[in-house]
């Protein structure tokens, strides 16, 4: 379980807040994430006037630094220009260091983090967003394609019930293929990879076939050998995800 530490700024927050309603996720556009991010983060925002700040940091380290006490108002999507009703004043502002997306451990500590705002705050999954969402800012960045983001979302708001092969395995608005095929399918060297593979199974399924028929073996009998075998080794298997 990550903790939580403080590096509060003085200056770049207003007294207050007109209630909690929604948590906004975005992301610090800079070099992908080290532990100590999130700290050097605050420290920037802590240390003078930056005209902009977040309730929290995240990286890949255990701990989550707060730049800004949950009972004041965060400077992170602006007021004015909000699409949904969304302002700096009713919601929880969460940047996640790097630039693309939130593999590993920041996942892991992101969905942590907003399981715990959801519960403290009684926000359902619906007011859990994107910066993009607030204000059409392109933020952050990996996730205004919305099928990444809605899974992204699912994940990081279903807490511990949703495990990382349920979110592997997780089907966007009623697509027929899991995400992870729709994402890969906008890839053209995985495609390549893919095909490639998908080639060399069939040649070796070929190759099976005609050796056994060569010995007087049953094809179909060493094919559910194999596929026996492979199922076996499959269960067997723990699954982890790293895009």
């Amino acid at each position: 379980m990550p903790e939580i530490k403080q590096n509060l700024t003085t200056v770049n927050r207003t007294k207050g807040n007109n209630g909690r309603k929604w948590i906004v996720v975005h992301n610090v556009g800079t070099a992908p994430t080290y532990e100590g991010a999130a700290y050097a983060n605050t420290q920037y925002f802590a240390s003078g006037y930056r005209g902009a700040s977040a309730h929290y940091f995240v990286d890949e380290g255990p701990t989550i630094w707060q730049c800004v006490d949950e009972s004041d108002t965060a400077w992170s999507v602006g007021d004015g220009a909000s699409r949904n009703g969304c302002y700096n004043s009713n919601s929880i502002n969460v940047e996640v260091c790097g630039d693309w997306s939130f593999d590993g451990s920041r996942t892991e500590n992101l969905r942590w983090l907003v399981s715990a705002l959801m519960e403290k705050y009684g926000i359902d999954a619906d007011h859990v967003i994107r910066h993009y969402d607030v204000t059409g800012k392109s933020c952050p960045a990996c996730y205004v394609d919305q099928s990444r983001w809605a899974a992204l979302r699912t994940y990081i708001t279903e807490g511990e019930d949703m495990t990382p092969q349920e979110f592997w395995e997780w089907h966007y608005e009623g697509q027929k293929a899991p995400f992870y095929q729709l994402y890969y399918a906008a890839h053209e060297p995985t495609k390549k990879m893919l095909a490639e593979l998908t080639a060399q199974v069939t040649a070796l399924a070929a190759a099976v076939e005609a050796l056994a028929k060569s010995n007087g073996a049953d094809p179909d009998a060493v094919a559910k050998s194999v596929a026996d075998a492979v199922e076996r080794k499959l269960e067997g298997l723990k699954i982890t995800i790293d895009e």
